[in-house]
């Protein structure tokens, strides 16, 4: 080979071995230390345990400045498991960014309110906040199936709704393949290389910036945009979700049953919003006309979610499971809501007093033997 065709070859194969050093080299650093710990890789969760975020709150009053989430040793919020978790009265939250609660701080989730309830009634007691971020009903089930079961909880408490809202096949912040091993080379990668889902975390984080989808920021009710919907529009939009919601449904009844069948107790609460045919307390804002980020205002939104959680009661209905109706009960209040759905910390203190009014009864017919001696 001449030295012409020598310094041609080596022009095209040094980039080649160049990247795939670089390539090589970012994925051996990523999987010693991964600041961003991807919650998803292929068909698996993966928690991120034993970690705690310090947030800085500079822009919504009704939470805190300085806000601290914390994990525990399982990926959860709450107290570590006991040694003894089979005998206690223990109950699981499940979710997706309303049972999370990200930007409301250790001690004060709607989650962490209802246990000093329960507490105050019952003995051995352990709830854990499993919200994920951005779960549907698709993630809930994978999460129920490949986690949740082998703790063996006596309760899961399901809030379901919102992230279901048009949603009819798995999304990437729900994982692939409920119930098949099949795979496809994204899903590979995804599972078996911290640089690929790495990748795909910040190319959704900028995806979710763009086009809105973030949450730390407040509504501005005042100044925000309004819409207004025809009825003939309106009917359009219901009568297209005719689409999403039976297959929803079936979601709801398999959460059920795949419960049961595990010998635990399931318990749904509807999905709440500000938005909906009626003016805030607080600014006075028609809540029905303001513009939401999907396009829909306040009222053609809230008529979309009364659908599903109307699936949702039907459900629990023809299981015999409670359904605590937490969407009509909150009230609709800038003081509740720091925006559409997510809840400011008066908002969570409102859930608990709302969700334990109804769980707690519930308790006690359930689990007789673990409540504490009446004075």
């Amino acid at each position: 080979m001449n030295e012409d065709k020598k310094t041609k070859l080596n022009y095209l194969v040094y980039p080649f071995f160049l990247i795939t050093f670089i390539l090589a080299a970012l994925e051996l650093v990523l999987r010693i230390y991964n600041p961003l710990s991807p919650r998803l890789k292929g068909d698996e969760i993966v928690l991120p345990i034993n970690q705690t975020l310090h947030i800085t709150n500079l822009h919504v009053a009704g939470l805190d400045s300085n806000i601290v989430h914390t994990k525990n040793s399982i990926g959860f919020r709450g107290q570590n498991p006991p040694k003894d978790l089979g005998n206690s009265l223990s109950i699981l939250t499940v979710g997706g960014s309303t049972t999370e609660c990200r930007f409301i701080s250790d001690g004060k989730t709607w989650e962490d309110l209802l246990n000093e309830k329960i507490k105050h009634r019952f003995n051995h007691v352990w709830l854990n906040n499993a919200g994920l971020d951005g779960h549907s009903t698709f993630g809930h089930l994978i999460l129920t199936k490949k986690s949740l079961l082998q703790l063996k909880p006596k309760v899961i408490i399901y809030l379901v709704g919102c992230n279901d809202v048009e949603v009819d096949k798995i999304k990437e912040s729900d994982l692939n393949n409920v119930g098949t091993n099949a795979q496809n080379v994204k899903q590979f990668l995804n599972k078996h290389s911290e640089l690929y889902s790495t990748f795909q975390s910040l190319k959704k984080a900028y995806q979710a910036k763009k086009t809105g989808l973030t949450y730390n920021t407040e509504f501005d009710l005042p100044n925000r945009d309004t819409v207004t919907i025809s009825s003939d529009s309106l009917r359009q939009v219901l009568s297209y979700q005719q689409k999403f919601i039976p297959n929803y449904q079936k979601r709801v009844d398999s959460l059920i049953v795949l419960c049961k069948k595990s010998e635990i107790l399931p318990v749904f609460i509807t999905q709440p919003n500000l938005s909906g045919n009626i003016k805030d307390e607080i600014t006075g804002v028609d809540l029905s006309k303001i513009m939401l980020d999907n396009g829909m205002n306040g009222d053609t939104y809230w008529q979309v979610l009364k659908l599903y959680n109307q699936a949702t009661q039907e459900s629990c209905k023809k299981h015999k499971v409670l359904c605590i109706d937490l969407a009509n009960r909150l009230p609709k209040s800038s003081a509740i809501f720091y925006d559409n759905i997510h809840y400011t910390n008066k908002g969570c203190e409102s859930i608990a007093e709302i969700v334990s009014a109804d769980l707690l009864p519930w308790l006690q017919t359930q689990f007789h033997s673990f409540l504490k001696p009446s004075n």
